[in-house]
């Protein structure tokens, strides 16, 4: 098994290596083949070179760009496209996600954050606007911020019901300024409690399971052996890098 995974590991390597040094023989043809003049072609390199490892996100982290060029939420646009971002980024998650170590217990704490993520964020807001709602209707503030607050609060629900909630809203259609009400407004409460405590729930049932296979690894391989697995697989920074914490 281990040297099936190790193999399993080299040839996504290879695959992600062979594919960019493609990319890079491509360009040297198309320069080659574009320009006539050596002194141009050497002039040209460095300014295609350069931009591939500054902006890979290896070097110069894309948060630190100008705020012209990014954000703190997406890769900007011009980090989209570098071949070798994608290609380090590429590399980076098959390091992590599929070592020999992070693979037993990967698919469990994806769920365990995303289940956290939307109980202890994404729902408290979405109440957050719910209860701006309230306000913005109780002062009969202008129907042109109600409708945005409404807006937002009907995309958030409906990207929850995306994933597997046993019980969808059924009454999302009727977050908009002419439906919305007070009997609404309270529903709208109630499922959102609901959907928290589905979450909670589904949380402690993956951490539940997480534990459990850590168990079963230590009954084949010792304490001693699970924790030689984790320091020879895992590294932090790269765990950091990639869940950006």
């Amino acid at each position: 098994n281990m040297i099936l995974e190790i193999k399993g590991m080299l040839f996504s390597y290879w695959l992600i290596l062979f594919s960019t040094s493609c990319f890079a023989n491509m360009l040297g043809l198309n320069i080659s083949s574009g320009l006539d003049s050596v002194v141009v072609i050497y002039i040209l390199v460095p300014f295609l070179l350069v931009p591939q490892i500054l902006l890979s996100g290896v070097i110069v982290n894309f948060d630190d760009l100008h705020k012209s060029l990014t954000d703190r939420i997406y890769v900007p646009v011009v980090g989209e496209m570098m071949t070798s971002r994608w290609a380090y980024e590429a590399l980076a998650v098959e390091q992590y996600k599929n070592n020999a170590y992070e693979k037993e217990i990967y698919m469990f704490e994806k769920h365990i954050s995303d289940a956290n993520y939307r109980s202890t964020f994404l729902i408290p807001r979405l109440r957050g606007k719910l209860e701006e709602i309230d306000r913005l209707m109780e002062y009969g503030n202008d129907n042109y911020d109600i409708t945005n607050q409404l807006e937002i609060l009907r995309r958030g629900i409906d990207q929850i019901e995306l994933s597997d909630v046993k019980m969808p809203f059924e009454y999302l259609s009727k977050l908009n300024p002419n439906d919305f009400n007070e009997d609404f407004w309270t529903e709208t409460f109630d499922y959102l409690i609901y959907i928290k405590q589905v979450y909670e729930e589904r949380e402690q049932e993956y951490n539940h399971l997480r534990d459990e296979r850590l168990n079963y690894l230590m009954d084949s391989l010792g304490r001693e052996g699970v924790i030689e697995l984790r320091q020879k697989h895992h590294n932090n920074a790269l765990a950091d890098l990639l869940l950006n914490r």
